[in-house]
């Protein structure tokens, strides 16, 4: 299951999307440990205890892993993965309109951490994009997130 750091407890998960990318990430993380969860099953084993530290717009949020559950936590406590981008990376890569490299090429996301951890995440992260397309509320999510994204423009 997902569980929420300390920031967030999970009573206050709300399953109305807003713009906020660590509440599209947490619902779509719950819906991949339920519809899915061999991929987050995965997913989870791929990323280990690593805390991967994830900026859009501007906006923070880290996951972190213990092998069997993702915790979402709203500040980072000692990522060995960064991720920096924006939502229309993020939805360009879920529509599989780019992929990671050649977002790093357009300049449009930066990656850095050490390779064992790259390789860790990127296995991981193609786990969540496998689970997603298999996931019948992925979709749902996905729209509400890309309407926030098309109401600003971005």
């Amino acid at each position: 299951s997902v569980r929420e750091g300390p920031e967030r407890p999970a009573t206050e998960r709300r399953r109305v999307m807003n713009t906020r990318f660590e509440d599209f990430l947490g619902e779509t993380l719950t819906v991949l440990a339920h519809e899915c969860p061999e991929a987050y099953e995965a997913m989870c084993r791929h990323l280990g205890d690593r805390e991967v530290h994830i900026e859009v717009d501007g906006a923070a949020t880290s996951v972190v892993g213990d092998s069997r559950e993702i915790a979402i936590r709203s500040a980072p406590v000692s990522p060995r993965v960064r991720i920096v981008s924006t939502r229309r990376t993020v939805l360009d890569l879920i529509d599989r309109k780019a992929n990671l490299l050649t977002a790093i090429r357009r300049g449009e996301l930066r990656l850095t951490g050490a390779s064992v951890d790259l390789s860790a995440f990127l296995e991981g992260f193609s786990a969540y994009l496998s689970g997603a397309v298999r996931s019948p509320s992925f979709r749902g999510l996905l729209d509400a997130y890309r309407g926030v994204s098309s109401c600003r423009g971005t």
